[in-house]
C-alpha cells in the first residue's frame, strides 16, 4: 500500500473551451490584450473535470478501468497482478500484492505527472495502521477535533450511543438557534458513513429532526459524542487470517418511529473480519407486522448483494 499526491494537479488538465483571462501582474502585455488559456487553471469551474479526464486518460493507457460502483476507484492488472488505485482530487492510494507492481505504477505516473509518494498512514481523514497481515482503519484525530469543536472534550464517557428509554419526536417549538444541531449531525454522519458503523443508528435517528429539534434532541447528539469519547480508538480491523467470504446481516425494529409509524432497516456486510458496507434508515413504507418489517430489511440487504458493488 502506497500513498501519493500530485503537485499542482489542476494545471495538467486540457481545456476544450475557449477561455480568456486578463494578463497577470508582472507581464508586459500590450493594452487591451488578453491571454487564451491552453491548460486548466485553479479557480476555473472546469478545472476539476479537466484534471479528472486527464488522469483517467493516462490510467487507461496503462490498462486501468473505472470501478462500476465508484468512479474514483481504478482497477488494473499488471504482470498478472491486480492493482487498485483510489484517487481523491490530488491524493491517491495504490494497493497491490506485489511491491514491484506498485513501483511500476508509480514510475508510469511520474512519467506524466509530478508526484510525491509516502507511506500510507493518513489518507483523506482516515488513519491507517498496518500490522502483521492486518489493517486497522480509524478516525481518532477526527473524533478528538469534534469533541473540542462542540465543547464535549471534558464530558464524561458513555458506554452506548443511544438511550433505549428515550423516544425522540417532532416538536412544534424549535430550540434556541445557537445550538449547532445541523452542523453536529453533518459531522457525525461523515464519521458514521466512513469508519464507525456502531453509531450509524444513533446518527440516523437524530438526523430525522433537522428542522424540529429541541434540547431533548440535542441531548441525544451529546450522548453520541460522549460515547465517541469513550471509544475514540475504535475502528475497522481487517485481517487476511479471517474468513474471506462476504457475510451479511440484516435486522429491523417495528414501528419504532412514533411520528410516522415506520420501521427502521439495518444491515451490515463483513469481509475479512471487518465491516465493508452498512446502513440504518427508515423504511419507505409502513410495515403491518414485525414479519413484514423483517422481510423489508432482508430485501434491502439482498439488493445490496446483487449490485455491482462487489464486482471490482
Amino acid at each position: 500500500m502506497l500513498q501519493f499526491d500530485v503537485k499542482t494537479a489542476f494545471l495538467y488538465g486540457d481545456i476544450t473551451e475557449d477561455i480568456y483571462m486578463y494578463p497577470p501582474e508582472g507581464i508586459n502585455a500590450p493594452p487591451n490584450y488578453v491571454c487564451k488559456l491552453k491548460r486548466s487553471l485553479y479557480g476555473l469551474k472546469q478545472a476539476p473535470r479537466c484534471w479528472n479526464n486527464k488522469f483517467k486518460s493516462v490510467l487507461n493507457k496503462f490498462g486501468f478501468e473505472n470501478s462500476h460502483s465508484d468512479q474514483s476507484v481504478y482497477i488494473g492488472c499488471i504482470e498478472g497482478t491486480k492493482v487498485y488505485l483510489l484517487l481523491y482530487v490530488d491524493d491517491g492510494l495504490i494497493i497491490s500484492k506485489k511491491k514491484d507492481v506498485i513501483s511500476k505504477v508509480v514510475n508510469d505516473l511520474k512519467a506524466n505527472f509530478e508526484i510525491r509518494t509516502m507511506e500510507a498512514k493518513n489518507f483523506v481523514g482516515l488513519q491507517i495502521e498496518r500490522f502483521d497481515k492486518r489493517i486497522f482503519i480509524h478516525q481518532k484525530k477526527y473524533i478528538e477535533k469534534l469533541l473540542i469543536k462542540f465543547n464535549m472534550n471534558d464530558s464524561n464517557g458513555n458506554s452506548i450511543p443511544v438511550d433505549p428509554h428515550t423516544i425522540l419526536e417532532k416538536v412544534e417549538t424549535a430550540a434556541e438557534e445557537n445550538i449547532p444541531y445541523r452542523e453536529a449531525v453533518g459531522s457525525l454522519m461523515h464519521l458514521a458513513i466512513v469508519s464507525r458503523p456502531d453509531i450509524m443508528f444513533g446518527v440516523s435517528l437524530v438526523s430525522r429532526f433537522m428542522n424540529c429539534y429541541n434540547n431533548t434532541h440535542w441531548a441525544g447528539i451529546k450522548r453520541i459524542f460522549r460515547y465517541l469519547k469513550e471509544t475514540k480508538e475504535y475502528g475497522l480491523l481487517y485481517s487476511s487470517m479471517k474468513n474471506n467470504i462476504i457475510e451479511g446481516y440484516s435486522d429491523s425494529d417495528y414501528a419504532a418511529d412514533t411520528d410516522t409509524r415506520r420501521s427502521t432497516t439495518g444491515y451490515v456486510f463483513i469481509k475479512n473480519g471487518g465491516a465493508v458496507t452498512w446502513a440504518s434508515q427508515r423504511q419507505q413504507c409502513i410495515a403491518l407486522s414485525t414479519t413484514e418489517a423483517e422481510f423489508m430489511a432482508a430485501c434491502s440487504a439482498t439488493k445490496k448483494t446483487t449490485t455491482r458493488y462487489w464486482c471490482l
